[in-house]
């Protein structure tokens, strides 16, 4: 339906209806996905601030926002990724160079440099369709 609403309509459906069902159920998950992270934790004005968008932004562009399973595949890529880029840079670059503790905004830096690539070079992401990115079908 999202690609051709005239189809869906030729074919007797009310698209209003489905839409709205979407809507509806996308609001029902996401306010128990806050329930849920309020439960956790308080809930403060600046408790989900830059780095968990910035997260959550990089989990939809990597996987394809589109997507059915493309924010899962781009939540467990990132944290691959993550966490290969702290052991190797643990690993490779010397504690007078960079401390522990300066070892977490590197990997984010590089994260960052990764995401601005991927928006460059595949920005449907990587399960997404190249064709819905262009102007001429």
């Amino acid at each position: 339906m999202r690609e051709d609403e005239d189809a869906v309509r030729a074919l007797g459906k009310n698209v209003y209806s489905y839409k709205m069902q979407a809507l509806v159920l996308g609001g029902v998950i996401g306010a128990l996905g806050g329930i849920l992270w309020a439960l956790g934790n308080s809930v403060q004005p600046d408790s989900m601030g830059r780095p968990t968008t910035f997260w959550i932004w990089t989990l939809l562009l990597l996987g394809g926002a589109a997507t059915v399973f493309g924010p899962i595949v781009g939540s467990m890529l990132f944290w691959m990724a993550l966490v290969a880029v702290k052991g190797i840079a643990s690993a490779v670059i010397p504690t007078s160079v960079l401390s522990p503790i300066e070892l977490e905004p590197f990997s984010l830096v590089l994260v960052g440099i990764t995401l601005m690539c991927l928006v460059v070079f595949r920005p449907q992401g990587i399960l997404g369709n190249k064709r819905e990115l262009a102007f001429n079908d």
